[in-house]
């Protein structure tokens, strides 16, 4: 059995925890920084979230469930891209996690990005997917 592949991200925003997940949970926010994307959820245990745009000029559509919630703190949700061609199985999702530390008046995230099926093609797409969108977050969210 091969080692499972995780995708680990921190970065330290000088905003507190509640505007981070505002930023992380929000359309008005995840617009700005992720893309363009929409995402819409209720952000309760079991609730779908979706995800819609037209990022570079590329129709977007993903979905997932959140499959852990704890406000402000932690939240977890599935994650599938339907224009891999892949099957719309649960072991097709990846699992991304959002982990929120309050460092006083910042906070520090991270992001945890795994179930990837020890694809490193996956590995490759979130690294680099993470590596863009939470530079563009902590730029957003220091600048208001």
């Amino acid at each position: 059995m091969q080692d499972e592949i995780v995708v680990r991200k921190e970065i330290e925003i000088d905003a507190p925890v509640s505007k981070v997940w505002e930023a992380l949970t929000s359309t008005n926010y995840t617009k700005k920084y992720m893309f363009a994307l929409d995402v819409e959820s209720d952000w309760k245990a079991g609730s779908p979230v979706v995800w819609t745009g037209d990022a570079g000029g590329v129709k977007t559509f993903r979905k997932g469930r959140v499959l852990a919630v704890d406000p402000r703190k932690f939240l977890r949700f599935s994650d599938f891209n339907p224009s891999t061609g892949a099957k719309d199985v649960e072991e097709n999702y990846a699992h991304v996690s959002y982990e929120l530390t309050s460092l006083g008046d910042k906070t520090m995230l991270t992001v945890l990005t795994d179930h990837l099926n020890s694809d490193e093609a996956r590995r490759k797409d979130s690294e680099g997917f993470w590596g863009r969108v939470l530079p563009a977050l902590k730029k957003l969210l220091e600048k208001q």
